[in-house]
C-alpha cells in the first residue's frame, strides 16, 4: 500500500531531526516498521498543532495514496511566528537568557493567549478540522489526540518517576522514536499494521505496552 502520515513528534521518527546522527543506536520506529510492508511518505513535524498538519495534508495530493494515517495531535497548539507552541513550550523559550526584547514580547503575548484567552471554541474549531480531515479521506486510520501521549507518559512515570515534560525540564532530549522505547514502537506498529491488513478502525490497546527495559540514559540525552 502507498500511505501517508500526517501529524506531530509521535510520528515523526527523526528522519529530518537535526541531532538525529546522535541518537542512532535508538530505534526502530512503528513507521520503521510499516515500512516493511508499505510505500510510506511521512508528513510529520514534531511539535506541530493541528492546523500545521491540516495546511500539509490539504496541499497534498492525496489521490496517490491508498490509506492515510492521521495523528490528531493536542488542541492546546498554535502555529505561530513559523513555529508551533503551546503553553509549556513559550514557558521555557522564556526562561533563556539574552532573548531579543522584541521576540521576549511575542512569547509573553502567547503565554497571555494561553492562559487568558484560549478556551472552548478552540476545542469546536480543533473537532471541525478533524471532521474535514475525514470527509475528504474516509480511508483514513486516525490516531486520537492523547493515546500515544498516554503510552510515552506511562512509560516515563512507571520507570523514571517524571512526566516528559519534567524530563525535558531537567534539560534531557527525548531520543527515543516517537516518544516510546523499541518495544513499544514495535507494539503500536504491529497493532496498526493489522487493521491495514484488515480493514479495521484503529482501536490502540494501552494495556498491551511494556515497561521501557534500558537504563535511563538510552533513552534520554542530556542537552549540551
Amino acid at each position: 500500500m502507498k500511505i501517508a502520515i500526517f501529524g506531530d513528534s509521535f510520528g515523526d521518527d527523526h528522519i529530518n531531526w537535526i541531532d538525529r546522527n546522535d541518537w542512532l543506536d535508538v530505534g526502530p520506529s512503528w513507521i520503521d516498521y510499516l515500512r516493511q510492508f508499505h510505500d510510506i511518505d511521512n508528513f510529520c513535524k514534531g511539535g506541530s498543532s493541528l492546523y500545521f498538519s491540516k495546511i500539509i495534508f490539504d496541499k497534498t495530493d492525496l489521490s496517490k495514496y491508498d490509506k492515510i494515517i492521521f495523528i490528531a495531535t493536542s488542541p492546546y497548539r498554535r502555529t505561530n511566528y513559523d513555529s508551533n507552541w503551546n503553553l509549556q513550550r513559550v514557558e521555557m523559550e522564556l526562561q533563556k537568557k539574552n532573548l531579543d526584547i522584541e521576540w521576549r514580547e511575542k512569547l509573553v503575548a502567547l503565554k497571555e493567549y494561553f492562559i487568558h484567552v484560549w478556551n472552548e471554541s478552540d476545542l469546536y474549531f480543533h473537532d471541525l478540522m478533524i471532521k474535514d480531515i475525514t470527509n475528504m479521506f474516509p480511508s483514513i486510520l486516525r490516531l486520537r489526540y492523547g493515546q500515544l501521549d498516554e503510552v510515552s507518559n506511562r512509560e516515563c512515570k512507571k520507570v523514571y518517576g517524571m512526566l516528559l515534560f519534567d524530563i525535558f525540564q531537567a534539560g534531557y532530549s527525548d531520543a527515543r522514536k516517537c516518544h516510546m522505547c523499541e518495544e513499544n514502537n514495535l507494539i503500536l506498529g504491529k497493532q496498526i499494521q493489522h487493521c491495514l491488513e484488515n480493514n479495521l478502525e484503529l482501536i490502540i490497546d494501552i494495556e498491551k505496552f511494556v515497561t521501557p527495559p534500558r537504563e535511563f540514559d538510552h533513552y534520554f540525552r542530556k542537552v549540551t
